[in-house]
């Protein structure tokens, strides 16, 4: 959705239901949320930082063996790309699966459940 100032109102339809994970806009790239459980990566991100110096946003993420983890990342106003997208597991597949203008979503394999540390890089 678009940045929020002031009152936001929604619809939601019969048996439906919607869910948002609403941060305080930040001039960098920052998580907003993951894929892995409703509560948007509050059980299973462990930290989160970002690098001025290195533009890099980094963390330490739970992650559930052969379940596909989605890191969705919101970009600010700006030419934010992503350089580089790495992981301290070597058996682990990552890739980037959307970028956008405000969006990015970056997705981590892992063949077993384990605590691993990600990096994402912007230029």
């Amino acid at each position: 959705i678009e940045p929020i100032k002031g009152e936001f109102r929604q619809t939601v339809g019969p048996a439906s239901c919607k869910i948002l994970a609403l941060k305080e806009s930040a001039d960098h790239p920052q998580l907003v949320g993951t894929s892995r459980h409703i509560t948007q990566g509050l059980i299973d991100v462990k930290a989160e930082q970002w690098g001025a110096a290195d533009k890099t946003l980094s963390g330490k993420s739970e992650v559930v063996g052969d379940d596909p983890y989605e890191l969705r990342i919101a970009l600010p106003v700006g030419e934010w790309k992503i350089a580089e997208v790495k992981t301290d597991c070597s058996d682990c597949e990552i890739r980037v699966v959307s970028e956008e203008p405000g969006t990015a979503r970056v997705v981590i394999e892992s063949p077993t459940n384990r605590e691993i540390e990600w990096a994402v890089s912007f230029q």
